[in-house]
C-alpha cells in the first residue's frame, strides 16, 4: 500500500522445470570362478537435484548385443544388475535414467570379456606303483 492507501497487484506465472537426472554406474565383477564374465552393474552413483523434492528416479539396462548378455538378477527396483555375457568381447552398456517429470539422461559404458567360462577341474591323487 502506499501514502495515499491504494495498492496494486500483480500476478505472474512461474513454470518451473525439472532437471535432468545424471546417470552414473559402477561395474564389478561377480568374482564367481565358473562365471568370469558375470559382473555387478550399480547405478546407485546416480542422482537428481529433484530428489530432494520426492522425485524417484528408474532405471534401464541395454546391451549393445541383447543376445549375449543375460540378466541374471534385478535388485533395488532395477538400479542393480548381476549379467552374464555368453560372448567374448568388447560390451557395451546402456543406462537410461527417468525422473517422474519425463526427464532423462544416460550413459554408456564397455566391458571387455576375455572369457566365458573357466573349466572345473577335478584332481584325483594317484598312487605310484612300486
Amino acid at each position: 500500500m502506499d501514502e495515499l492507501g491504494q495498492s496494486n497487484i500483480d500476478q505472474y506465472k512461474l513454470y518451473v522445470e525439472s532437471t535432468q537426472p545424471v546417470p552414473q554406474f559402477t561395474i564389478s565383477a561377480t568374482q564367481q570362478w565358473e562365471k568370469p564374465s558375470q559382473f555387478i552393474l550399480d547405478a546407485a552413483a546416480s542422482s537428481d537435484v529433484d530428489q530432494v523434492n520426492g522425485d524417484k528416479l528408474s532405471y534401464e539396462w541395454k546391451f549393445s548385443n541383447p543376445n549375449a548378455a543375460k540378466v541374471e538378477q534385478y535388485s533395488d527396483n532395477k538400479q542393480k544388475a548381476i549379467i552374464t555375457f555368453n560372448q567374448v568381447g568388447p560390451q557395451q552398456v546402456t543406462l537410461t535414467v527417468r525422473d517422474d517429470y519425463g526427464k532423462y539422461a544416460e550413459i554408456t559404458k564397455t566391458i571387455q570379456i576375455d572369457s566365458t567360462l573357466r573349466p572345473s577341474l577335478t584332481i584325483n591323487p594317484v598312487a605310484a606303483v612300486r
